[in-house]
């Protein structure tokens, strides 16, 4: 059936009647970056778009916007699809010192058309992938662990959003986990 106006609306009052303060939300990376994992940031896509006006929205009633920065670790860094199983044709095989810097160049430059150029304020929180350290998105090279990625992407985000002055515009949270306390220890 897909998403209409009266969806839409039926949902906005639902969330001014719940009065929910915060509000988690997935966000990747075709929105930003089409065709290949790594090209030029282009934040005039109808996905994009489409998203800045449900952001806006959501600042209309006050509400928090917790962004899903990535869904997949390690998919999310390493390819603008969705993830395949590791082994199958076009499955993520990240290299590290190439794909944690694009995922943190993507994730900063979006704060950045977001909150800073759009003036998206209500976009707080980043939260950093899915229960990245309980299922495989992708093929690791030899040497490269789930948890060391997981922790080289959270700490080249924290580093890239440091640099371009973004750091004090929004918290980043994670791992999102069912395996607490040993994550919670980790992270």
């Amino acid at each position: 059936h897909g998403w209409n106006d009266t969806y839409n609306t039926l949902a906005l009052s639902r969330v001014q009647e719940s009065r929910l303060r915060i509000a988690r939300t997935f966000y990747g990376p075709d929105w930003a970056m089409h065709g290949t994992w790594g090209a030029a940031l282009n934040f005039s896509t109808p996905k994009f778009e489409a998203f800045c006006r449900w952001v806006g929205e959501m600042k209309e009633l006050n509400v928090t916007v917790a962004i899903q920065a990535g869904w997949w670790s390690p998919a999310n860094t390493c390819t603008i699809g969705s993830p395949r199983k590791p082994g199958t044709p076009g499955a993520c095989v990240p290299v590290p010192a190439v794909d944690v810097p694009i995922y943190s160049r993507w994730m900063s430059g979006s704060v950045h058309e977001l909150v800073e150029k759009r003036g998206f304020t209500n976009i707080k929180i980043l939260v950093v992938f899915t229960e990245p350290l309980e299922y495989d998105s992708g093929t690791f090279t030899k040497g490269t662990t789930r948890r060391g990625y997981y922790a080289s992407a959270v700490r080249a985000l924290h580093e890239q959003l440091k640099a371009d002055g973004r750091r004090s515009l929004v918290q980043l949270q994670g791992p999102n986990s069912h395996l607490l306390p040993s994550d919670l220890v980790f992270a």
